[in-house]
C-alpha cells in the first residue's frame, strides 16, 4: 500500500512538471512583453476638458518617438515661414499616430486643427496681435506662436474648463468654417482678458531651505533641451539649460514644530495659454525624462540665467 502511494506521488509530481514546463514559455514571455514596453503619457490640451491617456508602447516605438522629435529639430533648423513649420506639425502628427500615441477618440484631422487652426489663422493672429496688453517684444520671448519642443524639468498645467474652451464639441462644428472662425473670436476673448486661468507651463525651478536665518540648502534645475518658435517676434529658439522668464510660482512651506526652519520654491513660467499634445514618458519631470510638444501658445519667454 505504501509502494503505492509512492507510486502515485511520483506521478502527480510529474504531471506537475509537465505543466510548469508548458506554462513557464508563456510566463516569461508575457513577463518580458512587459519589459520591453514603455509607459507614455499622451496629453490634449484645449479640448473639452484635459484629455489624457497612459499608452503603453513597445521600446521600439519609443525610440521611434525620440527619433521623430530627433528630425524636427533638424528641420526647423532649416525653415523660414509658418506655413513649413505648419507642415511639420501636420506630418508629425500622421507619425503619432502611426505609433499609436494620439490620444482615443480623436483623429488626425481632429488634432492637426487643434494643434494649428482655429486661432492659428492669419486673421485671428493679426487681430490678436493688436491687442496685446502693451507687451514689448524682445528676443527672449515670442506671442501667438507655433511652439515644438522637447525638454526635462517641465509641467504644463491646464486652466479650467470655460464655456469657449468647447475646442471640439463635434466633427461637423469644427469642420465649419464660419463656426470655427466664430469659436476663435471668442477665444482670442479670453486670451485678452486680464485677470484668467489659463493653461501655463513650468521650466525649471528653485528650492531653498532655511533653518535659523541660515541658508543651508540652495538648488537651482534648469530645464534642458530645446524649444523653437515662430510668431509676431519670428523665429526665437532656446537650446540647452534654461528657466521660464514670464513669471514665476512661490510656495513656502514651513515645519509644523518648527518655524524657524523652512522650505521655499519658485517655479518659472515659460508658457502661457498652451493648446496642444504633450507627450511624456510615464508622467514624470525627473531630470533625464523628456517631455515632447508642439501646439499654439500665446506667449514664451526664456531666460539662460536664473531669472528672479
Amino acid at each position: 500500500m505504501k509502494n503505492g502511494f509512492v507510486k502515485n506521488g511520483l506521478v502527480v509530481v510529474i504531471v506537475l512538471l509537465f505543466v510548469g514546463l508548458a506554462f513557464s514559455p508563456s510566463i516569461f514571455a508575457t513577463n518580458r512583453r512587459e519589459s520591453d514596453s514603455v509607459e507614455i503619457t499622451s496629453k490634449m490640451y484645449g479640448t473639452m476638458g484635459l484629455r489624457e491617456d497612459l499608452i503603453k508602447v513597445s521600446k521600439q516605438q519609443f525610440f521611434e518617438l525620440e527619433n521623430l522629435f530627433d528630425n524636427i529639430n533638424r528641420k526647423l533648423d532649416t525653415i523660414t515661414t509658418r506655413g513649413q513649420a505648419i507642415k511639420i506639425m501636420h506630418e508629425a502628427i500622421v507619425e503619432l499616430n502611426r505609433l499609436g500615441l494620439l490620444p482615443k477618440g480623436m483623429s488626425i484631422k481632429q488634432v492637426q486643427r487643434l494643434v494649428t487652426g482655429g486661432v492659428l489663422n492669419s486673421l485671428s493672429t493679426k487681430f490678436s496681435d493688436r491687442f496685446r496688453m502693451n507687451q514689448e517684444s524682445n528676443e527672449s520671448e515670442n506671442v501667438n506662436c507655433l511652439i515644438i519642443g522637447r525638454t526635462n524639468w517641465t509641467f504644463i498645467r491646464p486652466y479650467p474648463l470655460l464655456l469657449f474652451d468647447f475646442s471640439r464639441i463635434s466633427p461637423w462644428l469644427w469642420n465649419n468654417s464660419l463656426l470655427q472662425r466664430l469659436l476663435s473670436i471668442t477665444y482670442l476673448l479670453r486670451l485678452l482678458l486680464p485677470f484668467r486661468a489659463s493653461t501655463y507651463a513650468y521650466f525649471g525651478e528653485r528650492d531653498r531651505l532655511t533653518e535659523y536665518g541660515n541658508v543651508t540648502d540652495d538648488y537651482f534645475k534648469p530645464a534642458g533641451g530645446w524649444v523653437w518658435t515662430i510668431g509676431s517676434n519670428g523665429i526665437q529658439k532656446w537650446k540647452g539649460e534654461f528657466y521660464g522668464n514670464l513669471r514665476y510660482r512661490y510656495l513656502k512651506s514651513v515645519r509644523p514644530d518648527n518655524n524657524n526652519i523652512y522650505w521655499e520654491s519658485w517655479d518659472a513660467v515659460g508658457i502661457e495659454d498652451f493648446t496642444g499634445i504633450t507627450l511624456n514618458y510615464l508622467g514624470m519631470t525627473a531630470p533625464t525624462v523628456k517631455n515632447s510638444y508642439l501646439g499654439f501658445a500665446r506667449q514664451v519667454s526664456f531666460n539662460y540665467s536664473y531669472p528672479w
